[in-house]
Parts: structure tokens; C-alpha cells; sequence
């Protein structure tokens, strides 16, 4: 006679056995496969804590003075202090600047001959594609004379601009469209790429970016400190006032 409950137990047993030999034939292939992937090179089949990337490098301010020659500007030539500020007609926080900290900057220190203001495009074609078209219009406004109030229209008008309300803009700032066209034919495309070319050196890769420096008497600026984003007028106020001081402007 045979022993049910023996032979039942006896068949979970071989049961437990087929299984963990299964778990196991399975771990080692997939422990081999992966050995054997990153002997040959292959991405490890392990998973692995995701490495940031290190920030890009700030370079240290430049020792020699840099040019501004050519560069749009606004405020005395004799100013002793200088602000040279980096801009993408198409950047949110380059508006947030030219709206809420530009004005008290122009009032405060440009219109009262204590600073140059000096303006740099940096058009982010990845980010913004129209945002060059706009700065070679900026250029050709400069030349007829009519940058700042053109530069205003750009901001003000920021989330509708395209083609033709670039067109309303350069109509309402009154610009000379037939003067316009010519410009960005010929000078207004280096006109552009000289600024970007101002700006690498200095590690300037986003907008809106800022330097405050003493003008040497070459015309040269050496540059004493730098402010990144969309500070407040406070944080201009500091770095101006501190340059004033020094230079005995205030």
C-alpha cells in the first residue's frame, strides 16, 4: 500500500528543487550576460547612480581691459564707470530686466553722465530662433539713432514678435525701413557676431549677463565684477556705487 502524504511531500520537495535550480540558471545567465557585456564594452546591465553634470566653468576676469569699440552704448563717452550687459531680444529674463530694473539704471546713473551703459547681443539661436533677426534690427536701429526707443518696442512687444510685428516695430519707432534693409544687407550680421565673439572669452553662454568695469584712458574697460541673471536694481546699485567710490565719481 503506498504512503500518500510521503508521496506527496516527497513531490513538493522535487518541486522546490526544479524551482530553485530554474532561479538560479536564470540569476547566473543574467549575472554572466553582464560580466561578459562590460568585458567587450558594452554599457553595464547593473544599474548605476546617474552622475550630474559639473556646471560650466565661470573664467576668471580678464586682466587686460576689453574693447567696446563699435558697441551700442548710452551714457557719456567720459564716464569713468562702465556696465556692459549681454541680451536676447527673445529671453523672458533679459524683458524682466529691461522692465523692471533698466529704467531706475537709465535714470539713476546713465542719464546723469555717472555710467556708460553698453549693450552686447547675444542672440540663443537653439532656444530662441528668432531672437538674431531681432538683434540685427537692433543693430541697424542703432545706426539711424533710434536704438533705445526700438529696444523698448522689442521688449514690451516680446511674446508677439515675429515678422510682421517686427515691421509694426521698426514703423512705430521710426526707423527708415529703405536705411533699415540696407543695414542688414551688409554690416548687421558681423555687427552681431563681433558681440558674440566679446563674450566668449568671458565665459558668457546665457542672458541676460552683466560686467561692471572702470574705462582706462584708451577707451579699454578692466572689468571688476560680474552679475548673472535678472538681478534687482540693488544688486547694480552695490556694484556701481562700490566703482564710483573708488574711482571718485559719486
Amino acid at each position: 500500500m503506498i504512503d500518500d502524504s510521503r508521496s506527496i511531500r516527497q513531490q513538493r520537495l522535487e518541486s522546490a528543487a526544479a524551482v530553485s535550480f530554474i532561479v538560479l540558471c536564470i540569476v547566473g545567465s543574467v549575472v554572466g550576460v553582464a560580466h561578459l557585456w562590460e568585458r567587450v564594452g558594452g554599457t553595464p546591465l547593473t544599474v548605476r547612480a546617474a552622475v550630474p553634470k559639473p556646471p560650466p566653468r565661470i573664467p576668471p576676469l580678464p586682466a587686460v581691459p576689453v574693447d567696446i569699440t563699435g558697441a551700442i552704448s548710452k551714457g557719456s563717452p567720459a564716464a569713468k564707470v562702465v556696465v556692459i550687459g549681454y541680451s536676447d531680444f527673445k529671453c523672458p529674463y533679459c524683458r524682466t530686466f529691461a522692465r523692471d530694473t533698466w529704467p531706475d539704471i537709465d535714470r539713476k546713473y546713465v542719464d546723469t553722465g555717472k555710467i556708460r551703459f553698453v549693450f552686447r547681443n547675444l542672440p540663443l539661436d537653439q532656444l530662441h530662433p528668432f531672437a538674431r533677426p531681432l538683434a540685427q534690427a537692433g543693430v541697424c536701429a542703432d545706426r539711424q539713432g533710434k536704438f533705445w526707443a526700438f529696444h523698448d518696442l522689442l521688449f514690451e512687444r516680446q511674446a508677439l514678435l515675429d515678422t510682421v510685428e517686427l515691421e509694426r516695430a521698426v514703423k512705430d519707432a521710426g526707423l527708415d525701413s529703405s536705411k533699415l534693409q540696407a543695414c542688414l544687407k551688409s554690416e548687421a550680421g558681423r555687427r552681431v557676431q563681433d558681440d558674440e565673439a566679446a563674450g566668449r572669452p568671458l565665459g558668457v553662454t546665457g542672458t541676460p549677463t552683466f560686467f561692471v568695469g572702470i574705462a582706462q584712458p584708451d577707451g579699454k574697460i578692466l572689468l571688476k565684477q560680474r552679475l548673472s541673471g535678472a538681478q534687482p536694481f540693488a544688486q547694480f546699485q552695490a556694484a556701481v556705487d562700490k566703482l564710483l567710490g573708488e574711482v571718485g565719481a559719486q
